[in-house]
């Protein structure tokens, strides 16, 4: 069975302020505008009819509820040469969660319309409205779906009707009921698109594999519905990790989430989690070292640790250090450090032939954070042991080769592993909300992310 992992948000009634929907609907709607609704205008009593019916809806509620009169409704509507939506501005939306697997979305939303009557003269017109939108959470995986619009109410605040070029015409009570009553289905539409933007938003990241350095992939994949109540919203998934280093089968791995009490949106990381992706990112821990300290690494800088290198190499050459894991590291975790235990196989090779080799233990400490989304790791050298070195050139000095991998390590090694853990690993980005102003706390098995 495989693993599970959870994202997890606990409170009594938790409200988010969703800027990065906010911003998606935005994207979406600049793309429609502006929007030319002339040809949309009821054109018959019949058509004026059927839109005063929608006014009655009782998910309408607002200052215009009074019945319009419908002849008179057309005479203005008739007068209307030209009708434009130019701007649909989204302010700061609110989301809460309740029992039932429900959640429900506030969006205020602001609306200019311009437009030219022959009545009226050219005139815009400012919309306030607010838009409540009851969701059922219902995951279905066949119409990529989970957000399924269960009940809606539409609040109209406030029209605004100015004249620019004002002739004799309707009044202003008219041309308000006539704005209101056109744009009933606009923001109908609007609703069903907050609906395929959340479903968008929360599915996008889960739907797709995420490099993970050179070497590997990430993806989080939904398991089930997910569960609401006054309490928390646990989103249920998998995270799949696929490896494939050099020189080894690809490897594929679950990893499990354990909620933990007190946080609004946490995410708890595995040490496992941990190992495998500082693999991934840096090719199972693998270099190739031709510099050290910004130097070119040459052979008169064995000359200490091996002293006949100096005869199979008269002149100076250059060196290329082969360094790779030979396992996957092992993580060690407690409440305050993270310990990474790395066996290596390096190589030394001049001209293509191999000089030297040896195996290590190495340790290090290891510096957890998230920023932008990701998991970021940073590596410092703690200690190494179970030197085991041969060369083909001849006897070692054990102390002075010692001091060489020490100072190799530190000046190439080291700078190299953190140059590709720099990367990070990308986290679920559910309902696009970003891992931003995070705190971070170790436990026995892991790493717990917390906002």
């Amino acid at each position: 069975m495989p693993n599970c992992s959870s994202w997890f948000v606990k409170k009594s009634v938790y409200h988010l302020p969703l800027s990065d929907i906010q911003g998606l609907l935005s994207e979406v709607i600049k793309q429609l505008l502006p929007l030319d609704i002339t040809n949309s205008l009821p054109k018959t009593i019949k058509d004026v009819s059927e839109r005063l019916k929608g006014r009655e809806d009782t998910k309408l509620t607002g200052s215009l509820r009074n019945k319009a009169d419908e002849t008179e409704m057309l005479k203005v509507i008739q007068s209307i040469t030209h009708l434009a939506i130019t701007k649909i501005t989204i302010l700061p939306t609110l989301m809460k969660f309740s029992s039932g697997d429900k959640v429900h979305l506030s969006l205020p939303v602001e609306i200019s319309i311009k437009g030219e009557s022959t009545k009226s003269g050219v005139f815009s017109s400012e919309v306030k409205v607010k838009i409540d939108v009851v969701s059922k959470l219902l995951w279905d995986s066949s119409k990529n779906q989970i957000f399924i619009i269960e009940a809606s109410r539409i609040f109209i605040n406030d029209i605004q009707v100015k004249h620019q070029k004002s002739v004799a015409g309707p009044d202003e009570n008219n041309m308000q009921s006539v704005v209101w009553t056109i744009l009933i289905d606009v923001i109908r539409h609007c609703i069903r698109l907050v609906a395929d933007i959340l479903n968008v938003s929360l599915l996008s990241t889960l739907a797709s594999a995420v490099p993970v350095g050179t070497f590997g992939t990430i993806h989080y994949d939904l398991i089930g519905s997910p569960k609401v109540n006054d309490r928390y919203f646990l989103i249920p998934y998998q995270a799949t990790f696929q490896v494939s280093l050099p020189g080894s089968p690809p490897r594929t791995t679950l990893f499990q989430v354990t909620p933990q009490s007190g946080t609004n949106f946490h995410l708890t990381l595995s040490k496992d989690f941990i190992s495998i992706g500082i693999a991934a990112l840096t090719g199972g821990c693998s270099a190739n070292l031709t510099k050290g300290a910004g130097k070119q690494l040459m052979t008169t800088d064995l000359a200490s640790a091996i002293t006949k290198i100096s005869e199979r190499f008269p002149a100076p050459q250059p060196l290329v250090v082969k360094i790779r894991g030979s396992d996957f590291p092992l993580i060690s975790i407690d409440s305050q450090s993270v310990v990474v235990k790395q066996p290596l196989f390096s190589d030394v090779f001049v001209h293509g032939q191999s000089v030297l080799q040896w195996e290590i233990v190495i340790i290090f400490n290891a510096k957890l954070s998230a920023s932008n989304g990701k998991l970021l790791i940073s590596l410092s050298q703690k200690s190494f042991d179970s030197v085991q070195a041969s060369s083909s050139v001849g006897s070692t000095n054990a102390q002075k080769l010692h001091e060489y991998i020490n100072d190799l390590h530190t000046n190439s090694f080291l700078p190299a592993m953190n140059g590709m853990l720099r990367r990070g690993i990308t986290l679920p980005s559910m309902l696009n909300v970003k891992w931003t102003k995070v705190n971070t706390a170790l436990f026995q098995d892991g790493l717990v992310i917390s906002m």
